[in-house]
């Protein structure tokens, strides 16, 4: 691990299909414009290289597999922190970055900590 600089860049270039140009092309026409609900996420994974979605989850996806591991995109935030967990399992916990060799707090530990938590 170590520190990586970051670069944060910025293009003036428009982007044929945002909203605004699509509005602006759209001007005359009546109606809402709604967002399609499907995508196409490619990623430098072997596994899995693309990854095709409608509404967040996998193209096909029926009702009843919705809370299922198989209805989960491989770019969902809970499949990239699995991901990272089972990267860190494999590393030595000496090795870690500072920040995470922190001793693990329970949820109980967390609420005492602080002493306006929510409570519901």
């Amino acid at each position: 691990f170590g520190v990586q600089e970051l670069k944060i860049l910025q293009s003036d270039l428009l982007f044929e299909q945002s909203r605004s140009a699509v509005q602006a092309k759209r001007a005359d026409s009546p109606g809402r414009l709604v967002p399609c609900g499907a995508a196409i996420s490619w990623s430098a994974v072997p596994e899995q290289p693309l990854d095709v979605t409608a509404n967040g989850f996998p193209q096909g996806t029926t009702k009843k597999t919705i809370g299922s591991l198989q209805a989960r995109s491989q770019i969902s935030k809970v499949e990239l922190f699995r991901s990272f967990q089972k990267l860190l399992s494999r590393i030595a916990r000496d090795k870690w970055p500072h920040s995470l060799r922190r001793p693990r707090w329970a949820d109980h530990d967390v609420r005492r900590s602080r002493p306006s938590w929510p409570t519901w």
